[in-house]
């Protein structure tokens, strides 16, 4: 990983464009972002069946200049999308049948080992981690401002996004390589 991008700020998400994601979260946190921060880029990886709603909202907000839609990105292109982030922002919530929340998705690896920070909800499987680890911050699932509130932190603390990303990059590093995985499994195979 070389320097972080120079501003203006751009926030990440990259996934599948489903309700759970959360995505509408941070589109409606972003009138109030952009108050602090008039330049901020939101950009979003992924296709899926909520992308037309996302559009409308988009347009509807007035945010057409702010929101990028990047559809989907082949795998050796997703390392620069994420290096040209400066946070990585995914506040998913609980379906509500309550069937389906999100789990402890690949793209949190992939922004943690491209030094990003994450933002990500309380009602997400990555949340334990988030806080554990110290690589973001967590918001409420569904609260826009309460997001906007914690970009805004984030934003504005330097040394605090360098310190997450370095942790999130060293989590990664250490802890999530195959080797250390097959030795969990096989712990948890004793175990049974």
């Amino acid at each position: 990983t070389g320097p972080p991008p120079a501003p203006p700020w751009t926030l990440l998400t990259v996934g599948r464009l489903v309700p759970r994601k959360g995505i509408d979260t941070v589109i409606r946190a972003l009138p109030h972002l952009r108050s602090h921060f008039p330049a901020l880029r939101y950009r979003i990886a992924g296709t899926g069946p909520d992308l037309e709603r996302l559009r409308s909202l988009t347009v509807s907000l007035q945010l057409t200049r702010t929101v990028e839609y990047l559809g989907s990105i082949p795998e050796y292109h997703l390392p620069s999308v994420y290096r040209s982030a400066h946070v990585f922002v995914l506040p998913s919530r609980a379906e509500r049948s309550g069937h389906s929340v999100e789990g402890f998705g690949i793209v949190y690896l992939e922004a943690a080992a491209s030094a990003l920070p994450i933002i990500a909800s309380t009602a997400s499987g990555i949340a334990e981690q988030v806080q554990k680890r110290d690589v973001g911050l967590l918001v409420p699932p569904d609260d826009p401002d309460a997001l906007a509130d914690a970009l805004v932190h984030l934003l504005r603390d330097n040394s605090l996004r360098q310190r997450m990303g370095r942790a999130g990059r060293q989590w990664v590093k250490r802890e999530m390589t195959w080797e250390q995985t097959a030795r969990h499994i096989e712990a948890l195979l004793e175990a049974l």
